[in-house]
């Protein structure tokens, strides 16, 4: 059983992108209420300046899932058995 909440993600803007600056990707969790931001470094040789209303980041809100786990005593038997981390005994 799982249940949907919305999540927020900072994407940086491809313009933003070409001139040199760096931009990150952020998570903002679904139960984040505080005011949001976005921070710019300029990493390029020359002085950039960002002019008020210029699109410099953009936020993609999405139904996150969120899992309900309960603790079992044993696991059930699946084909890979107990390998893990992509190993499933093929060479």
């Amino acid at each position: 059983m799982s249940r949907w909440l919305h999540a927020g993600e900072w994407v940086k803007q491809a313009r933003i992108s070409i001139f040199s600056r760096f931009t990150r990707a952020l998570v903002i969790n679904s139960d984040y209420r505080g005011p949001l931001g976005v921070i710019l470094i300029n990493l390029g040789d020359a002085p950039y300046r960002v002019g008020h209303g210029d699109r410099i980041a953009q936020i993609v809100v999405a139904p996150a899932p969120q899992a309900i786990f309960t603790e079992v005593r044993d696991l059930t038997a699946t084909v890979r058995g107990a390998g893990g981390f992509g190993s499933t005994g093929a060479s």
